[in-house]
């Protein structure tokens, strides 16, 4: 017994005098420390088995876990284990050289690693107050909402680089895209879009579509969903504080698809480029003289029908290879000179004869020639068929 106790004096004296009597309170207080020890893992256990019924939740609501939450739940797991390893210690019945007294060092050990394990679960007990559990994740840009109905020929890619190229240049800072309906500007816009991003030309390339009515809340709740921003605010004007204060620190290209009249771009949120250069705005329009109410570092450039060549070739790969056969050969050639290179009516009439007879076949080619007949003008003519 002597001898032990001359062990015990000899740990303790690696220690300052102050902290002494904590020494041997590890000793004295074995039981006690592995009992609460065990007691705090349960409830920390509990606090986990919370936190991932949340984190479930969250996840079946499409939200994103906060990486400090992760990083919890995996620090929790450690400090289970070796909590576990903690237990298992102290139900080992060491003794001292085999006889009937304890082994004081071992159980010293095993009482002083459970009071330093309590400390680190108290600790995560603590940070499990979490702001948050989730956030929605931010929804997807510009590759989303590419057009999988476009094909792009050199006159289209022609038009890209005409664009981009304007987008280059530092006093451009805006460039209008104008054609007329159904040509293909916003399945043009959303390429070009793809493109810039994949260049690295901007950081963001975000899309809103604009109506006739020019709804600004509409336009910036677009935007700020696309840049995943939430706007709280009530009044327009001060979303449009919220969307340009995001916007001016952002090298970004923003696509207005589908104006009809002139925007004032800083009703929108959306910075001039006095403000801030990186920013740069493309508008589709049917109206070609609206470049003008844009002002200085605006360009224009015009889309133009597809060629006959593109025009069958697009067709083709929408309505299929019986085009090449007689008698559609015959019908199919006919059906898209109608449809004036315009790639929204050669694809969806392309999908609609797809796989049908000749007779149907024949009779969309009636219908197309009964709708040029009635002179209506080239909106009415597109909505018989779009």
């Amino acid at each position: 017994m002597a001898e032990i106790l001359i062990s015990i004096a000899a740990k303790i004296a690696e220690y300052p005098v102050e902290p002494i009597l904590r020494q041997f309170g590890y000793l004295i207080n074995f039981n006690k420390n592995v009992s609460n020890l065990s007691e705090q893992a349960e409830k920390l256990k509990d606090l986990k088995s919370h936190t991932i019924r949340e984190v479930e939740r969250a996840r079946k609501n499409g939200e994103e876990i906060d990486p400090q939450v992760e990083l919890w739940l995996g620090r929790v797991d450690e400090i289970i284990a070796e909590v576990e390893q903690v237990e298992d210690q102290s139900k080992t019945n060491k003794n001292c050289f085999s006889g009937p007294f304890p082994n004081c060092i071992y159980r010293y050990r095993v009482s002083r690693k459970s009071t330093k394990k309590l400390t680190s679960i108290q600790e995560l007990q603590e940070k499990c107050k979490f702001d948050r559990i989730s956030h929605p994740p931010k929804l997807p840009g510009i590759d989303y909402l590419s057009s999988k109905d476009n094909m792009l020929f050199e006159s289209t890619k022609s038009t890209i680089d005409q664009i981009l190229n304007a987008l280059r240049e530092e006093e451009t800072h805006v460039v209008v895209l104008h054609g007329t309906r159904g040509v293909g500007k916003t399945a043009l816009a959303k390429e070009l879009g793809k493109k810039a991003k994949a260049e690295n030309l901007f950081d963001e390339v975000v899309i809103a579509i604009v109506s006739k009515t020019c709804d600004l809340e509409n336009i910036q709740g677009q935007l700020g969903d696309m840049l995943g921003l939430k706007l709280r605010e009530q009044s327009t004007s001060g979303r449009a504080r919220r969307l340009y204060a995001r916007l001016k620190n952002e090298k970004i290209l923003i696509i207005l698809d589908g104006v009809w009249n002139s925007l004032d771009f800083e009703a929108i949120g959306i910075p001039t480029a006095t403000d801030h250069k990186g920013c740069k705005i493309l508008v589709t329009t049917q109206n070609e003289n609206i470049w003008r109410a844009f002002g200085a570092g605006t360009k224009k450039v015009a889309i133009n029908p597809l060629s006959e060549e593109e025009s069958w070739r697009l067709f083709k790969s929408f309505s299929g290879d019986i085009v090449d056969a007689p008698p559609f050969n015959v019908v199919a050639k006919d059906i898209v000179g109608k449809c004036k290179g315009l790639p929204v009516m050669l694809v969806e009439i392309g999908k609609k004869l797809k796989g049908k007879g000749i007779e149907q076949w024949r009779d969309m080619n009636r219908q197309i020639d009964y709708s040029e007949k009635k002179g209506e003008n080239l909106d009415d003519f597109l909505d018989d068929f779009i």
